[in-house]
C-alpha cells in the first residue's frame, strides 16, 4: 500500500478564497474557513491568515486553516454619499 508524501504549505495568504481553495483542494488538503470582518471592501473574499504558516509540511487529507475577510456591518457605509 503506497504512504502518501508529506506537501509543501504554499502561501495562499492575499488570494482570493475560491482560489485558496482549489490550491488546497488539488494538495489533498481538507479547508476549514474561519471568517473575519473586515472593512476594506478589497480584503472581502480573500485570505488574511492561514494555519498552519506556508512552507508547513503536511500529510494529504490534513486539515488547513484559512481566515477570510467578510464585509463588516449590513447596510452601513454600502451606499455612497
Amino acid at each position: 500500500m503506497p504512504v502518501a508524501c508529506p506537501v509543501s504549505l504554499p502561501n495562499v495568504v492575499g488570494d482570493p478564497y475560491e482560489d485558496a481553495l482549489q490550491t488546497m483542494d488539488d494538495l489533498g488538503l481538507t479547508v476549514v474557513r474561519v471568517d473575519e470582518e473586515v472593512e476594506d471592501p478589497d480584503a472581502a473574499g480573500t485570505v488574511l491568515a492561514m494555519d498552519p504558516a506556508p512552507g508547513e509540511y503536511l500529510a494529504p487529507g490534513s486539515s488547513v486553516t484559512l481566515t477570510v475577510g467578510v464585509l463588516a456591518g449590513g447596510d452601513e457605509g454600502d451606499q455612497a454619499p
